[in-house]
């Protein structure tokens, strides 16, 4: 032990709950002795002096600065030691708090620590309030009332008059942002502005939060369609939303024109304003401008941000850079839509007629940038590259449309289309893309030649020369050959139009997923008026006529077998909240399973009526199989297709799996069993009380007293669902794929 240095004493429960975290973040010297009888604690934090009792502890002879970090479980372990009664005795909750209780706590606890501050821990102590304050400041303020917020607030800029400017900066695990709040809080939330000629700057006292000049802009897309130019992106920001704009200055023959912004709120992704103790404090400006061009002329373009405040006005050309999918990148700075070509240099856009030298002359700048970078894969992305210059011409004049579902797997909306386009006589090549190693590749290949490989060299041409790709999936890595291969080098070549056909019908709010800047759909495919308002009306940010009321086309292939199994169709669906198998072994999920399966009652009554359960595990469910107790007597587990399983069941019980929209078309009758509310989503439009195609159970027993009088009736949808079915439902004719089809053929 080194006497010099300050010493902490951390029981096990705390180190777990508390210092893990924070010891990350030590970059100082002290001496740090845990009461733990695991002594390979010692193979991640060898620093640890690791003792397993306190006795064994005060043998050292600790001096009077010695701090003890303790649960409220510890105590026991204390009595009647000098430890108990020790002006520097910490005690920390180990209870599992919720958010406000959770805040109390951690003020309750710095207060603490500042009551132990001198001069021979002060190092210390900044650094563990800094870390506290750091653990609440993201969290949700809007429920405490406005005097306990006030309060909240005035504590931590107390607590904040302990800790120098200098440690704040200093925390490498603090962002920028967080580190300038927290000055500006220490400030008493003083802040200036200064002006210049083209640029403002944003202070608290001498310390710079913004310079809004060395901010960039950050573009998304560029499309250009049908003589429309839409851009997308975003600048990031500590001045207010109100007070910046974007324009851009479009300037051909026939002279200037300037178009306003559109700005887009994302409030569930990273591009949200972000509080900081309920303060607004870091902002995501994101927007979309919409330019109408003149075929007949060439354009210069230029972006440029407008700061207003008061009787002061700057524009400033900010510095553009472009995201990873965006269809620009600092590697191919150019692309050709349709008969134009776009090119990106001078922090401008320009935009004239496709010409092939021009285009030979920027790929062979691009062709340099790739090789210069020396970037995963670039040897690759020449290759690909030179391999497109060279069938162009033998594919200029193809139009070609692409099909998917998941790689690994098919029978979704993307087969279903593929099936009904490949019968149309319309000149149109057609691929349907899977994983070359599964049972449905297998299957399609016998039917059709146009089935490719995923991630094949046919497949990665394909998608570069495509005009329109169909797919239920929407993440990139399941659509994209690219994906894994620094798709910065591909992007400016792919000009396909993005049709979204769905995995299902959309109940809950997934703007946080599939959002338009990232995605930059053509078409958003809905099934329902319901469902389409809440995305026409949510921040998913699309134009209401990429979304559209056709249907999903798997509905086509549903239908009512006329003698139906005496399946009852259960369906669970999984809980994000379930990392591993321990997770799940100890959860009431697991427990909740096991018991329905194993129910005295209903085995009783699936033997008197005949029917059986069927049990479809969600695909996270599969691997932990063998640890339920399945009585397959009376319990089978299904491996047929989810068509095949909805024609042929009589009774749906599910809780919260949008399979049973499907369930629902073909009017059965559906229970939502829902003993918890552990619906990891954002909810949306659907309210299962007032909406719903069957009952709301939250109790085992009901359940099963519901399953038993639906099996006496016969397993018959009641009128008031079906009624509400067919609310719900904007088609059931079996005419959803030749209506998305055909609306496609329409779209340009």
């Amino acid at each position: 032990m080194d006497k010099s240095k300050l010493s902490i004493i951390i029981s096990q429960e705390v180190f777990n709950i508390y210092f893990k975290d924070f010891y990350r973040n030590i970059n100082f010297d002290i001496n740090i002795y845990l009461v733990s009888k695991d002594k390979s604690i010692n193979k991640d934090y060898p620093n640890i002096s690791i003792f397993s009792d306190f006795n064994a502890i005060m043998e050292l002879g600790l001096d009077k600065d010695t701090i003890y970090f303790l649960g409220k479980n510890d105590l026991d372990l204390i009595k009647n030691t000098n430890i108990e009664n020790n002006p520097n005795l910490i005690i920390i909750e180990s209870e599992k708090l919720n958010n406000n209780e959770f805040i109390h706590e951690k003020i309750h606890h710095m207060n603490d620590l500042i009551n132990i501050y001198r001069e021979s821990n002060r190092y210390f102590i900044e650094n563990l309030l800094v870390f506290n304050i750091y653990e609440i400041i993201e969290l949700n303020y809007e429920e405490f009332s406005a005097l306990e917020y006030k309060q909240i607030i005035s504590t931590i800029s107390n607590i904040l008059s302990y800790i120098s400017k200098e440690n704040i900066i200093g925390r490498s695990y603090l962002n920028k942002d967080i580190k300038s709040f927290l000055i500006f809080l220490k400030n008493n939330q003083e802040y200036k502005l200064d002006f210049k000629q083209n640029n403002v700057l944003l202070y608290t006292g001498d310390y710079l939060i913004d310079n809004l000049s060395c901010e960039n802009i950050k573009i998304d897309f560029l499309d250009l369609k049908d003589g429309i130019l839409n851009i997308d992106g975003y600048l990031k920001s500590n001045f207010y939303y109100d007070s910046l704009d974007f324009e851009a200055i479009l300037e051909g023959s026939g002279g200037k024109k300037v178009y306003n912004s559109r700005l887009l709120e994302y409030p569930l992704t990273d591009r949200r304003t972000y509080k900081y103790l309920g303060i607004e404090w870091l902002f995501y400006y994101n927007f979309n401008i919409k330019l109408v061009l003149d075929e007949s002329q060439d354009y210069k373009l230029v972006l440029k941000t407008i700061f207003t405040e008061a009787d002061h006005k700057i524009i400033i050309k900010n510095n553009i850079s472009f995201r990873k999918h965006a269809n620009l990148s600092h590697y191919t700075n150019y692309t050709c839509p349709g008969t134009k070509l776009l090119e990106f240099r001078d922090n401008s856009f320009y935009i004239r007629d496709y010409s092939t030298s021009n285009m030979l002359k920027l790929e062979f700048k691009s062709l340099l940038k790739i090789i210069k970078s020396k970037k995963p894969f670039y040897h690759k992305a020449i290759f690909m590259r030179i391999l497109y210059l060279i069938l162009k011409p033998f594919y200029k004049n193809k139009k070609i449309f692409l099909f998917e579902d998941r790689p690994l797997q098919a029978d979704d909306n993307g087969e279903i289309l593929f099936k009904y386009a490949i019968n149309q006589k319309d000149n149109i090549d057609k691929y349907f893309i899977i994983d070359k190693n599964t049972e449905d590749y297998k299957r399609l290949s016998k039917d059709y030649k146009n089935i490719i490989p995923f991630k094949s060299l046919k497949h990665k041409i394909l998608y570069l020369f495509a005009s329109k790709h169909f797919s239920s999936h929407i993440d990139r890595v399941f659509l994209d050959p690219f994906n894994d291969e620094s798709p910065e080098f591909y992007n400016s070549l792919i000009k396909f139009r993005r049709f979204f056909i769905q995995h299902g019908v959309i109940q809950s709010d997934l703007s946080h997923w599939i959002r338009r800047y990232y995605h930059n759909l053509d078409l958003f495919l809905t099934s329902s008026p319901y469902e389409r308002d809440s995305i026409i009306k949510g921040s998913y940010n699309y134009d209401e006529d990429i979304v559209q009321l056709l249907g999903l086309p798997r509905y086509d292939y549903l239908e009512n077998k006329n003698n139906l199994n005496k399946d009852i169709l259960f369906m669970p669906t999984w809980r994000k909240y379930l990392k591993n198998k321990e997770d799940f072994l100890n959860s009431d999920y697991y427990k909740r399973l096991n018991r329905f399966f194993n129910n005295k009652k209903l085995k009783e009554n699936l033997l008197k009526f005949g029917y059986k359960i069927v049990f479809k595990p969600h695909y996270n469910i599969l691997q932990y199989l063998d640890y339920l107790d399945i009585d397959e007597d009376y319990v089978r587990t299904a491996d047929e297709s989810y068509r095949d399983l909805f024609n042929c069941s009589s009774l749906l019980i599910t809780d919260y799996s949008s399979v049973f929209f499907d369930f629902a078309y073909l009017k059965k009758p559906i229970i939502y069993y829902q003993e918890k509310d552990e619906y990891h989503f954002n909810k949306g439009y659907f309210d299962y009380e007032t909406m719903g195609f069957g009952e709301l159970i939250q109790d085992e027993d009901k359940l099963v007293d519901l399953i038993i009088q639906y099996m006496e009736n016969k397993c018959k949808m009641t009128n008031m669902y079906k009624q509400r079915v067919d609310k719900f439902f904007e088609y059931n004719d079996k005419n959803n794929s030749k209506r998305v089809y055909n609306w496609s053929l329409k779209e340009n």
